[in-house]
């Protein structure tokens, strides 16, 4: 695969993720209208059925836009197993000292003895 059709293929990609992301959006901003409006009556529970489902649906779809465009999740610490390993907390305040593997240290040179 060529260089133009990845970025092309990338583009459509994120142009297919933000369409169904304003989908997404309408549906949940419809299923709200459907539930000021259905306030007090027998059907307000399914109402808010649907207001639930659109709210999961958006906040797939603005995850998903933005595994997209930046190749993470919105919050990577959540994301469990799957995820990045946090450092501990007073990992971050100590300086870092690594000692380099084996392979990459001066090999010792061995002197004679007279």
């Amino acid at each position: 695969m060529s260089i133009f059709e990845t970025a092309t293929r990338r583009t459509a990609t994120r142009a297919t993720a933000t369409v169904r992301l304003c989908a997404a959006r309408e549906a949940l901003w419809r299923a709200e209208h459907d539930q000021a409006d259905a306030r007090r009556t027998p059907a307000e529970s399914a109402i808010r059925d649907q207001v639930g489902v659109a709210t999961a649906e958006l906040a797939a779809r603005e995850e998903w836009l933005h595994w997209v465009e930046h190749g993470t999740t919105i919050r990577p610490e959540a994301d469990g197993e799957w995820g990045p390993t946090a450092e501990p907390a007073d990992a971050i305040d100590r300086p870092v000292t690594r000692t380099p593997p084996r392979s990459s240290r001066r090999p010792r040179r061995l002197r004679s003895v007279p």
